[in-house]
């Protein structure tokens, strides 16, 4: 990787797996803009913590989403895991959804400021929830 991080926007993001489920690193991960400092981890079982760190030095910031799969009730289903670092005043946008499960988690700054950021997701619960989810675009 030669992203200088000095002169890079970055975010590292870290996931706290207590949802009693494993997650495994499934299909569709992208990087809208930017690049992995540290590619997402194959999989995160429960009660693991793991991370990984995006980094841009373009005019827009890292933005991107990866997709992790989740067995409950016997089917296996997707978590999104979505981050936006705009370059400028902009605020900074984390997200996690499970689709069509509710995910209970906690985000650890819910308001993110600076140019290196590290946010916290710490997922505690999975429960049913026929909620949508719009998918982003780049």
């Amino acid at each position: 990787n030669d992203l200088d991080l000095e002169s890079a926007r970055t975010a590292k993001i870290v996931i706290e797996n207590y949802s009693d489920h494993d997650m495994e690193l499934s299909e569709g991960t992208v990087t809208c803009s930017g690049e992995f400092v540290t590619a997402p981890p194959a999989e995160i079982l429960n009660k693991e913590t793991k991370d990984f760190e995006v980094g841009s030095k373009n005019s827009k910031g890292p933005r991107g989403w990866v997709f992790y799969k989740m067995a409950v009730d016997g089917k296996v289903e997707t978590i999104r895991i979505f981050w936006d670092h705009p370059v400028g005043s902009g605020p900074s946008r984390y997200e996690l959804s499970f689709k069509p499960y509710k995910c209970d988690f906690k985000q650890d700054p819910e308001n993110p400021t600076g140019h290196h950021q590290t946010i916290n997701f710490k997922i505690t619960r999975v429960s049913k929830d026929q909620s949508n989810i719009n998918p982003y675009e780049c």
